[in-house]
């Protein structure tokens, strides 16, 4: 792993974990290494600003490597908020603006074309827009339908697109972030454990902010 490890790593757009295979792994889940380091807090906001912190802050270690985390932050989120004064001004009801944001966002279908073996295939509505992928205003290309015409869903709602995580994961009952890594090249898993603890200290993380080093 030693050898091939820095010629992997020089290779665009790709990453690779390596770890020995054993009968019994240790550790709470599964993961890219060997060894995990779990975060977790009752406050979820509270984990979301010390976790990537923490996860930049090891991978700078030399006592380890192979350094990846199980947060997936690659989501987009849209908080909508309902002009409903301008909702009725153009004479759009509540009921035609959840209609068009279920055609648009949603998984509803309106029937099933045919069955085979292996597979069906549903019918979605046909008025379902096509919404440019990571578009920064997706609600832009949204069209409510007002008595018999279609208007912009636009002028109702107010949004802004954001990053968020695809998956939150939990320890118990708190929400989590685990940090994977396998040992450096002559290092033991207790220096390896020293060092991580000493580099979490120097962040100052509050004392909600649990940790501890499962496997």
């Amino acid at each position: 792993m030693n050898r091939l490890r820095p010629k992997l790593t020089d290779i665009p757009g790709l990453r690779v974990f390596m770890f020995p295979m054993q009968d019994v792994r240790s550790g709470a889940r599964s993961s890219d290494s060997s060894y995990q380091y779990t975060l977790w807090s009752p406050d979820y906001q509270e984990l979301a600003t010390y976790a990537p912190r923490v996860y930049e802050k090891v991978r700078t270690l030399p006592e380890i490597v192979d350094v990846s985390t199980d947060r997936e932050q690659s989501g987009l989120q849209v908080n909508v908020v309902t002009d409903r004064l301008a909702a009725a001004r153009l004479g759009v009801k509540m009921q035609d603006i959840e209609t068009a944001l279920n055609n648009a966002f949603a998984q509803r279908q309106i029937s099933t074309l045919y069955y085979t073996q292996r597979n069906q295939y549903p019918r979605h509505p046909r008025d379902r827009p096509a919404i440019p992928a990571r578009s920064e205003r997706p609600l832009a290309h949204l069209r409510a339908r007002r008595q018999r015409r279609a208007g912009p869903a636009q002028r109702c709602h107010q949004g802004a697109a954001r990053a968020a995580a695809l998956v939150i994961n939990h320890q118990g009952q708190f929400p989590s972030a685990t940090i994977s890594f396998s040992l450096a090249p002559e290092v033991t898993i207790d220096e390896a454990t020293v060092a991580f603890d000493r580099a979490v200290a120097e962040l100052h993380l509050p004392e909600t902010a649990a940790r501890r080093i499962p496997g």
